[in-house]
């Protein structure tokens, strides 16, 4: 437990963005996750809140990570903050354009039925 106050110390102080990213995707799986519970349409025979559900708390998993694994690295400070303001802000679009199209119910990833399907799929990619 000591070793995980510790780790959670270093992201906080050392790379704020990720900190505070990986909060705002905790927030945008609680809405998932609340979606899940009162919205029962289903895409595929899944919930459309599944798919934005589990990438919120991957990406969350992901830039957290990133954040700590950044510090033990040694990059300069301007390198670090760039870096880690880069996987924040892409990670951000990505999860928007997901939890959109499944508040949309329709498909996030592959998905050319229409030109802003497309285009939202592109801008993911």
């Amino acid at each position: 437990m000591k070793y995980l106050k510790h780790i959670n110390d270093v992201v906080k102080t050392h790379s704020k963005i990720t900190y505070q990213h990986t909060i705002f995707c905790l927030f945008l799986a609680f809405i998932c996750f609340v979606g899940l519970m009162v919205d029962d349409r289903m895409l595929d025979g899944i919930s459309v809140w599944l798919k934005p559900l589990k990438f919120s708390l991957s990406v969350a998993m992901f830039t957290y990570t990133i954040g700590y694994f950044t510090h033990l690295y040694n990059f300069k400070k301007l390198k670090r903050k760039v870096l880690n303001h880069i996987v924040s802000w892409t990670g951000t679009a990505n999860l928007l354009i997901i939890i959109t199209q499944g508040a949309r119910g329709v498909k996030s990833h592959y998905n050319m039925t229409s030109l802003l399907d497309g285009m939202l799929f592109a801008a993911m990619g």
